[in-house]
């Protein structure tokens, strides 16, 4: 992995209501290989299908990074990223 999330806690806050100028909040994720790896996350454990939260959370083009444009309640967990190719997978983890 060439970034990754650092081994403490992640913190985001939580706001009433969104600002326009709020910044998004980042969970980084990315590692070099060839064949380029291919990303997938959990959240607790489990298989986190990001895609659903399609208005508030993205994934970097090329990347495993997620980004949060709108952090809840609902997005504090242990969150561990996968990055796969043919010679094996490289494992990121972060507590939000």
């Amino acid at each position: 992995m060439t970034k990754q999330p650092p081994t403490d806690e992640l913190l985001f806050k939580v706001k009433a209501r969104q600002d326009e100028n709020d910044e998004p909040f980042v969970i980084e994720c990315e590692a070099e290989g060839e064949p380029a790896p291919q990303y997938r996350w959990e959240k607790n454990g489990k298989e986190f299908n990001w895609q659903v939260y399609d208005n508030r959370i993205s994934r970097q083009p090329g990347r495993g990074t997620l980004v949060i444009t709108q952090p809840t309640t609902e997005d504090i967990g242990q969150y561990m990223c996968y990055a796969t190719n043919e010679w094996g997978t490289e494992i990121g983890r972060a507590h939000v």
